[in-house]
């Protein structure tokens, strides 16, 4: 007959080994990579609650990215303009913009999702996930370039990471998105949005009496 002692312990054992499998799948998912994407709605601004019933998974961790968090990456050549809340370029070159990204540290990147409206075929948009080293050093994370997409709002992910770079260092490193929009395609090519998602890899304290 087993004590109680020994009870609180073999269900400590198996707690533990259900964070581990757990853990485990949360870190192999982070590693695979790939691409997802699709159509949320045919135009720029249809019927806004038509986006809340699209459910892009991911998670559990997530934050969402705001247009306006853009700037020129130098304001003497790089311009943005607004319509409602999708950012563009209004000029004939080419324009950069970056955003500055506050992420949680330890947890790992699963995803990296951008939403956009492409009524414009000569080019495409790419974002670019950064990290900046403490010697000022870039080098990428993870990006999208999103080609051949349906006219309208559409969106992109990608699980795609850099080896070594998916797990976040806020002790060594900063983030930030960089979005590069082509000339020429004015309000025809935006940037509504952009999402990260990550999750943790933890374990539970085992306590044995």
């Amino acid at each position: 007959m087993y004590t109680k002692s020994t009870i609180q312990k073999l269900l400590a054992v198996i707690v533990l080994s259900i964070v581990l499998i757990i853990s485990s799948n949360t870190v192999a998912s982070a590693q695979r990579g790939g691409e997802e994407g699709g159509l949320i709605q045919s135009g720029l601004f249809t019927d806004a609650s038509t986006i809340e019933l699209i459910d892009v998974p991911g998670g559990p961790g997530l934050v969402m990215v705001s247009p306006f968090e853009f700037r020129p990456y130098n304001p003497d050549v790089d311009k943005v303009k607004f319509v409602e809340a999708a950012l563009y370029n209004p000029i004939s070159l080419p324009s950069n913009s970056a955003a500055p990204l506050t992420l949680p540290h330890s947890a790992s990147l699963t995803k990296l999702t951008l939403y956009f409206y492409d009524d414009y075929v000569p080019q495409d948009m790419r974002l670019i996930l950064y990290r900046s080293a403490v010697n000022g050093i870039i080098s990428p994370v993870t990006s999208i370039s999103p080609t051949g997409m349906n006219t309208g709002i559409n969106y992109l992910s990608s699980t795609t990471f850099t080896p070594g770079s998916e797990v976040i260092d806020n002790r060594n490193y900063s983030y930030f998105l960089l979005a590069y929009i082509p000339g020429g395609g004015s309000n025809n090519l935006a940037l509504v949005n952009v999402r990260i998602d990550y999750a943790y890899t933890t374990s539970l304290p085992v306590v044995m009496h």
